[in-house]
C-alpha cells in the first residue's frame, strides 16, 4: 500500500545545504543550455535574451516531459519562445534544431 513513511524520512532527511547547492548546480546547468541556445541563435542572426531563452528551456522540457514522443514535443514550444522573442520562425526552428544535435 501507499504510505507516508517515505515522505517523512524525505523531509527528516532534508538538509538546507544539500538543497541549496542542488538549486545551483540545476541554475548553472540551465543557465549553460540557455547559453548554448543563445549562442546558436546568435550564430544563425537572432537575438533572443538570456531570460527568455532559460524560460523556454524549461517550458520545451516540461512539455516534453508530458507529451509522450521522446522529448521532441518541447522543440516547437522553444521555437515558438524564440519567436516571440523577435526570430524570424526559420531561424528559431534552426536554432532548436541545431540546439538538439549539439545536445
Amino acid at each position: 500500500g501507499f504510505g507516508l513513511d517515505g515522505v517523512a524520512r524525505a523531509f527528516a532527511d532534508f538538509s538546507p545545504a544539500r538543497f541549496a547547492a542542488y538549486a545551483a548546480l540545476t541554475a548553472a546547468v540551465l543557465a549553460g543550455y540557455a547559453l548554448r541556445w543563445q549562442r546558436v541563435t546568435r550564430s544563425l542572426g537572432g537575438e533572443v535574451g538570456l531570460a527568455r531563452l532559460a524560460a523556454g528551456r524549461l517550458a520545451g522540457d516540461a512539455v516534453g516531459s508530458i507529451v509522450p514522443s521522446a522529448r521532441l514535443a518541447g522543440e516547437p514550444v522553444r521555437a515558438a519562445v524564440a519567436c516571440a522573442g523577435g526570430v524570424e520562425a526559420t531561424q528559431a526552428s534552426a536554432g532548436v534544431a541545431l540546439d538538439r544535435v549539439l545536445e
